[in-house]
């Protein structure tokens, strides 16, 4: 099937069919994974990261210290 090319302001973007956005289980509010595979194309849905990638992304400059929240008031302690 083909679709249509634009220019959009500093990208492209392509009109695709309704009904291949409707079989690849997207829609217009959808986020997709886009990549090259090959020379071609690739749109699909987006991929949930793995806990490892999430975790890998982990640093001392993108955590926060330790606080202070007073006295325990009930039952949280054990």
């Amino acid at each position: 099937m083909i679709a249509q090319l634009e220019q959009h302001l500093s990208s492209i973007a392509v009109f695709i069919p309704k009904e291949l956005i409707l079989q690849a289980g997207l829609n217009d509010q959808s986020e997709a994974n886009v990549s090259v595979r090959n020379g071609e194309l690739v749109i699909g849905q987006k991929l949930s990261p793995k806990l490892a990638e999430l975790i890998a992304q982990i640093t001392m400059a993108n955590t926060h210290q330790e606080w202070q929240t007073g006295p325990s008031v009930g039952g949280e302690l054990l």
